[in-house]
């Protein structure tokens, strides 16, 4: 168990701000994630366009570009999967804490306030970043066919 996620020290209320301040991290993390993801099919297009003008030279600096949003989607993964054992394992620990306190935290309160925090991303988000993704890829086939 690492250090940063033991909250047994805590009482409950310390504990249940701490975990909600992870799960906010985890959900920040998750919002630059898919933002990189959008970026990154911008210059995947910006490749391929590149590539079908005969623009080798765009289409190097774009690819290298899109490598480096790689890299970065990477490092987030990695973060995000921290944070998500993280807060499996004080999850675990709120549990054992409720137990071990006569003033306890609500759990059934605690966990529904959580899986709000993190919860899954609205089908209508979804759909108007796909719109807006298809749109940013529309305007930079103009500009590209433009030129």
């Amino acid at each position: 168990m690492s250090d940063d996620y033991n909250i047994m020290g805590l009482d409950p209320e310390g504990a249940r701000e701490y975990v909600v301040a992870v799960m906010t991290t985890l959900k920040a993390a998750t919002a630059k994630r898919l933002q990189l993801e959008k970026d990154l099919e911008l210059w995947e297009s910006r490749v391929k366009l590149a590539a079908e003008k005969g623009r080798a030279d765009l289409a190097e600096a774009a690819e290298a570009r899109a490598g480096e949003l790689r890299g970065k989607i990477a490092q987030l993964d990695t973060e995000r999967k921290g944070y998500q054992e993280g807060i499996a394992e004080m999850m675990a620990q709120l549990k054992q804490l409720r137990t071990r306190q006569a003033a306890s935290v609500d759990a059934d309160l605690l966990l529904a306030q959580m899986q709000m925090l993190v919860g899954e991303t609205a089908e209508t988000d979804q759909r108007f970043r796909e719109a807006q993704a298809q749109w940013a890829l529309d305007e930079l086939k103009k500009k590209m066919g433009g030129e």
